[in-house]
């Protein structure tokens, strides 16, 4: 955030929109309203500084378990936030399409942020099309390659599904070696 903000990007070129990311907060903190808006108040502000931004074109959580999406006083807090201008879209980082349904309940969300690669459709369902259109949420694909898994003597990543990674990874590879292909060149036969 203080490089981009050093840099002057978003006074230099008005149409690039910044984006942030929030990070988790323990359950005593979003299961109160007033707690979590102080929170979010707290990231914000100091995101705000670093970027040189008096309003954050996107806030992104990367919170995404269905007790907190489910939250009453996440919501709440979430709306409060828009309310009073400091950014103009919320959005919510998410790994099964269970949680980026529950995220799309949540009124204050506009934006999700969604894993889609050649190899993962998950989020491209009619029915999660349909949602997203309904809403009008802006989607944000993610790990396009499979967090570098996809590209040519990648080191698996440290990940939240690390060890569906590691069987995926052993099937490329396998399929790669049956073909005489490489992993990347691959990936692109799929689509």
């Amino acid at each position: 955030e203080s490089r981009i903000g050093r840099s002057g990007l978003s006074t230099q070129h008005p149409k690039v929109q910044i984006s942030t990311k929030v990070a988790t907060a323990p359950r005593d903190v979003w299961s109160s309203p007033d707690a979590y808006g102080r929170f979010l108040d707290e990231a914000i502000e100091g995101s705000r500084r670093r970027l040189g931004l008096s309003r954050l074109s996107l806030l992104q959580l990367h919170q995404c378990d269905l007790p907190f999406l489910t939250s009453r006083s996440v919501a709440i807090a979430l709306s409060r936030l828009l309310e009073r201008g400091l950014c103009e879209r919320i959005g919510i980082s998410v790994y099964e399409p269970s949680e980026a349904l529950a995220a799309l309940e949540i009124p204050a969300v506009s934006a999700l942020q969604v894993p889609i690669s050649l190899l993962d459709r998950r989020f491209v369902t009619d029915e999660l099309k349909a949602a997203y259109d309904k809403k009008t949420v802006l989607v944000i694909a993610r790990s396009v390659l499979l967090q570098g898994l996809l590209a040519d003597g990648a080191v698996l990543p440290i990940a939240k599904k690390q060890a569906a990674l590691r069987q995926l990874k052993d099937r490329l590879e396998t399929a790669a070696e049956n073909t005489s292909l490489t992993l990347l060149a691959l990936s692109y036969l799929f689509g």
